[in-house]
């Protein structure tokens, strides 16, 4: 038992925390348990009202429930984001998923991007292994996870079979053991890392380090004991002070680290304060503990740099000693010199992760016990990232592609989609004129393949990535406008116009449901800062006598209305800002959705037959409108419905079209060949009428 809450009506009925939550009405004398695993694990509060003893809250690992009656039924605790996770890793997939373990909940695999709107429960799946594990997936196969848990377990699991298999280098746990009794000594969380570099030998550490190069069937172990542990250690008992705890085996490593540019070369660290280097695969090992450190300073996290097989960022937990300031420090020599780096960050904000951005040297991301924070100096100064991030520890973070991913210990895992602009400012940190950031390549992509109801708004989820080009760009404090967007193909052609001074055309829709799920249209942004402008990757939409919102709408973002246009082809374009007298451009690579397998003539051929679809919508609309402003006798001829009904069948065909890559079916053709038909026939007949009325 952890807590005791005394019921404030009931003198002999009191609650007790802990691993269940109990209840006692006797006094204490006896428990009885109320709510446990798989209900919940480690309850540590509990708020009864005074008012009315059957409303209760608790919170346990999992996060807050609610009992109106007295503990008979709890609220869910899935409808919150308040999972607890340690260290994070994706894959190489893409959509990339995102890979963690969870205090008390198991493992997580959770999709970057969902094809469904928002990021669900269906995009989500444990991986075999159990809390605090650090998952990580294989380099070349990502059906395969690697889990590090609890008293040393590594785990491997296969997304094809959903089968976990026990790969340690020692499967027996030493949890909670006397760590002179035990072979192999582990901390609360088991490191375990896989390297970037081929033969993509994968390392997990208890006082020594050890090496898998077949995915953990068998181990080499490559160092010695590296805590500092004596064997003819005196007074190593339940008493033993902090400054004996080294010498009577108490540290283990926490913290391993290898190059992604160099195989054999590797950092690690260990929660007592010593950091050691081998570039042979544990062939050799140097001490390089930066000058200073003391002991039982944890060596929390280490990231091996990127860019240069020289450097390496510490991140330091001193926490424990009640010693809450920022620790940080860098190298750029192999450990042979150290600067601390921490001196920036907030007061009081302990440091447990310190990376690298992978494409900018100098640009760092840190996470803290109260926040991300960002240096575009390699240290020397921090400022806050915090953005719309709530207050919370950040355990673990790292940079794929264009995104930080970040894991907390208390509100789940977050993604800064993009983080192009923070590259642009370790460049040029100060802008006192129009700028427009090099985009990273954009896939074309479906936002939401849902085509039915959605889930509702009060549903948990996640919110997708932008879907299409990201395009940032920075005005000037005292720019007034006004500013333009062009997208050019290769050859300078137009495919888009987007202008600070024109708001978009709305399109008649029909609306069936709360206009809270409608976004109104809005002009390019042209006030000094930052601006993030998304283009879809889609020509203009085709003409059409009436549009349609999707039902498949999304919380949170306006509903899409269709016919939204055709794709572009992938390849090269030009973005174009002009702002303030200057022009500047950007390259801009499309990609095609690396889940799709056509070839550019097959994509052409789509492209092309919508644009047939086109000619003959605009061709309908246009006769349609003509024919409603003549005369009655016009309007009341047998052709004067036709164009309508030319116009709603090809809209539904260009929408259709829309939603998919792949060529036109035969089917589709002899559609707009019929209705193409039918347009021909009523035109003829109209100018015939025409002709006949004057």
């Amino acid at each position: 038992m952890s807590w005791l809450t005394a019921d404030p009506q009931a003198a002999d009925t009191v609650w007790a925390g802990g691993q269940p939550l109990r209840r006692s009405t006797a006094g204490g004398a006896t428990f009885k348990i109320v709510r446990s695993s798989p209900g919940g694990d480690d309850y540590h509060a509990l708020w009864i009202d005074p008012r009315d003893t059957r409303r209760m809250i608790t919170g346990a690992d999992q996060g807050a429930v609610v009992t109106f009656n007295g503990g008979e039924s709890w609220s869910s605790w899935y409808n919150q984001p308040t999972g607890q996770f340690y260290r994070v890793a994706v894959d190489n997939g893409f959509p990339y998923r995102i890979y963690s373990g969870q205090q008390d909940s198991g493992t997580v695999s959770i999709a970057s991007r969902s094809d469904y709107g928002r990021i669900s429960f269906r995009d989500w799946n444990p991986v075999g292994g159990d809390e605090r594990d650090g998952d990580v997936p294989d380099p070349l196969d990502a059906n395969i996870v690697y889990g590090a848990g609890l008293g040393g377990r590594i785990s491997r699991w296969d997304a094809r079979n959903a089968q976990v298999q026990n790969v340690s280098p020692w499967p027996v746990s030493s949890y909670a053991e006397n760590p002179l009794e035990v072979k192999y000594r582990y901390d609360w969380i088991t490191p375990l890392a896989i390297s970037a570099a081929p033969p993509h030998a994968m390392y997990t550490a208890a006082q020594v380090v050890f090496r898998s190069t077949d995915g953990g069937q068998s181990w080499q172990t490559i160092s010695p004991d590296l805590t500092g542990a004596e064997t003819d250690a005196k007074g190593c008992d339940e008493n033993t002070p902090v400054s004996g705890a080294t010498a009577c085996a108490y540290g283990s490593v926490f913290a391993v680290s290898p190059s992604p540019l160099r195989d054999g070369l590797l950092w690690v660290g260990t929660n007592n304060g010593r950091v050691f280097l081998t570039e042979n695969g544990g062939g050799d090992w140097k001490n390089v503990t930066p000058p200073g450190l003391e002991d039982w300073s944890k060596v929390n996290l280490i990231d091996a740099s990127a860019i240069d097989p020289d450097t390496a960022y510490l991140a330091i937990d001193r926490h424990r000693l009640n010693d809450f300031s920022p620790r940080a420090y860098v190298t750029h020599d192999a450990g042979e010199s150290w600067r601390e780096i921490g001196h920036g960050l907030p007061d009081r904000a302990y440091v447990k992760v310190v990376r690298e951005d992978p494409r900018r040297p100098g640009l760092l991301y840190a996470g803290t016990s109260r926040g991300v924070h960002v240096s575009f100096d390699d240290g020397e100064t921090w400022q806050s990232l915090q953005l719309n991030l709530p207050t919370t520890g950040v355990n673990d973070l790292l940079v794929h592609e264009d995104d930080l991913v970040i894991a907390t210990q208390g509100r789940a895992l977050w993604v800064l989609d993009a983080v192009a602009p923070l590259r642009h400012l370790a460049h040029s940190p100060t802008v006192e004129q129009p700028e427009l950031v090099a985009p990273e390549a954009a896939v074309r992509l479906r936002f939401n393949q849902n085509k039915d109801t959605p889930l509702p708004p009060e549903e948990p989820a996640g919110e997708n990535p932008p879907t299409g080009a990201v395009l940032d760009y920075i005005l000037p404090a005292d720019f007034k406008g006004p500013a333009r967007l062009e997208i050019l193909t290769a050859d300078g052609s137009v495919v888009r116009v987007f202008d600070s001074e024109i708001i978009p055309a709305q399109p008649e829709a029909r609306i069936y449901f709360a206009e809270t799920w409608l976004g109104e249209p809005e002009a390019l942004p042209a006030q000094p800062g930052h601006h993030r402008f998304v283009w879809n990757l889609r020509y203009t939409p085709p003409p059409t006598l009436e549009s349609f919102y999707s039902i498949a709408a999304t919380p949170g973002r306006p509903t899409t209305i269709l016919p939204e246009g055709a794709y572009v082809l992938p390849g090269n374009y030009t973005v174009k800002l002009t702002a303030g007298g200057k022009t500047i451009t950007r390259p801009l690579e499309v990609t095609l959705d690396p889940r799709v397998d056509l070839t550019q003539e097959e994509l052409s051929s789509l492209l092309e037959f919508q644009g047939q679809v086109g000619s003959v919508l605009e061709r309908a609309v246009a006769l349609h409108d003509e024919i409603e402003a003549s005369n009655e006798e016009a309007k009341a001829s047998p052709m004067a419905e036709t164009p309508s009904k030319v116009a709603e069948a090809l809209t539904a065909l260009a929408i259709d079209l829309e939603h998919s890559d792949a060529p036109p079916t035969t089917s589709q053709r002899e559609l707009l060949d019929y209705y193409r038909q039918r347009y021909d026939q009523a035109e003829n007949q109209w100018k015939g009428l025409h002709v006949d009325l004057n």
